[in-house]
């Protein structure tokens, strides 16, 4: 995997290795965890590796990330999976795809605080994200983003499935 070396684009989250964030499903071990985590976009190959060798790893548990399909060292546009904005203007909609538009929006307002990002980890069924934006539409307030938090907000909300009124007689006779 040395032609990521000669890639200045730095290794971001796939889909897939959004999901794992999250999931946990596939057992990273600590150091594999960690380089997931911190391969937003912001750190080049190399600064990745090094963190990998400052906790007991090596530059295999990154290339073993980019093999696996949980990392991607191309351009954002040309990342796995589907963006926000392919959604939208798809009609595309499901819980996951409101999850990740929050996660990934989360650090704008949060910052590195993990306490969103855990909340919205545990959400499992669209009533349960709808009252974790409930309370992250609060801590946005605290921290004086709650018009910044809204539009945010407002497109996650469209990302749901749409929820179905339950069959029964017509209000209204």
């Amino acid at each position: 995997m040395n032609q990521t070396d000669a890639d200045p684009k730095p290794p971001r989250k796939t889909l897939a290795g959004e999901q794992e964030v999250w999931a946990r499903t596939r057992g990273l071990d600590h150091v594999q965890r960690q380089l997931l985590i911190a391969a937003d976009g912001r750190y080049s190959v190399a600064q990745l590796r090094a963190m990998a060798h400052a906790v007991g790893g090596s530059a295999s548990d990154l290339e073993a990330l980019i093999d696996e399909g949980l990392l991607t060292v191309a351009p954002p546009g040309a990342a796995a999976g589907i963006s926000t904005a392919t959604a939208l203007a798809t009609g595309r909609r499901s819980l996951l795809l409101a999850r990740l538009h929050l996660m990934q929006s989360c650090p704008m307002i949060f910052g590195a605080d993990m306490g969103p990002r855990e909340l919205l980890a545990t959400a499992e069924t669209p009533s349960q994200l709808r009252a974790a934006i409930d309370v992250l539409t609060e801590l946005a307030a605290q921290r004086n983003a709650t018009a910044f938090f809204a539009g945010i907000r407002q497109v996650a909300l469209h990302l749901l499935p749409a929820t179905q009124s339950p069959a029964g007689p017509a209000h209204g006779r």
